[in-house]
């Protein structure tokens, strides 16, 4: 670990939320409760490797709602769709590939990635 602090990783979290869900006041508010609510609960934490741990979880934790959840809106149809990221090279878009399939269950064999 570098110079990751408590603070850091509470504006992280933070800042991940914000734009997540943007737009959508309910889930943002939520999900501000929700953060501070786990950083309320590890306040009175002790010793130097389980606060490490701590702050490298909420790192992790702002990276994946930053880049792995999806806000769905609602569209003229009555359904819920959402556009996909810019992909900016084939390799992100292999990954993001191989990150839906994982998600469906689908076997990576069937779509000769191997």
């Amino acid at each position: 670990m570098g110079k990751e602090t408590v603070a850091g990783a509470y504006r992280a979290l933070l800042k991940a939320a914000k734009k997540t869900f943007a737009g959508d006041e309910w889930m943002l508010q939520n999900s501000v409760k929700e953060i501070r609510s786990k950083f309320e609960e590890n306040r009175q934490a002790t010793g130097a490797d389980h606060i490490r741990k701590l702050i490298a979880d909420a790192y992790e934790a702002s990276h994946f709602v930053a880049n792995m959840i999806v806000q769905a809106k609602l569209n003229p149809s009555g359904g819920y769709g959402t556009t996909p990221p810019l992909c900016r090279s084939p390799s992100s878009l292999n990954s993001l590939f191989v990150f839906f399939t994982v998600l469906f269950c689908a076997s990576i064999e069937d779509y000769h990635l191997v």
